[in-house]
């Protein structure tokens, strides 16, 4: 592997879905934070307008701190290598390794669990059940070395 390759978190079923409740939560806070960036645009699209940087509403500074907080929430997300594709949804991807291959294991908020997969190149539209397959099917890369 080159150097400049970042190394990909990779996460088993069981890794995937002791995130949920967390991921649950965070979703509605990300959630209640868009609908209140939404509720403040009108009120600060015309301060931002007319507004020089040292001056400012209200308004404004309420936008400023949920979207801090939005994209603080996010980074967070994608720090432990989940794939956020959609808040409105709550649909995330945890990137697995399956058959010598990444690919990601697919949950939608409200399921209680990690349910389905996909191809990376699939997106949603690919994703199928996990079914009866082995959970020790989906995990992280094997070595040559583990393999022996």
């Amino acid at each position: 592997m080159p150097d400049q390759e970042i190394e990909q978190r990779l996460f088993t079923i069981e890794e995937a879905n002791a995130y949920i409740p967390l991921l649950e939560r965070q979703l509605a806070e990300m959630r209640e934070l868009r609908d209140r960036m939404e509720g403040l645009r009108e009120l600060v699209e015309p301060v931002l307008a007319r507004a020089h940087l040292n001056s400012g509403s209200r308004a404004a500074a309420d936008f400023a701190a949920a979207l801090h907080r939005f994209q603080a929430m996010s980074e967070r997300i994608a720090e432990e290598g989940i794939v956020l594709r959609d808040v409105a949804t709550g649909l995330l991807d945890f990137p697995s390794w399956r058959d010598g291959r990444v690919v990601c294991l697919c949950w939608l908020s409200g399921e209680p669990a990690v349910e389905h997969w996909h191809e990376t190149d699939s997106g949603f539209a690919g994703r199928q059940k996990l079914g009866d397959l082995d959970e020790d099917a989906f995990g992280a890369a094997k070595s040559a070395a583990d393999e022996v």
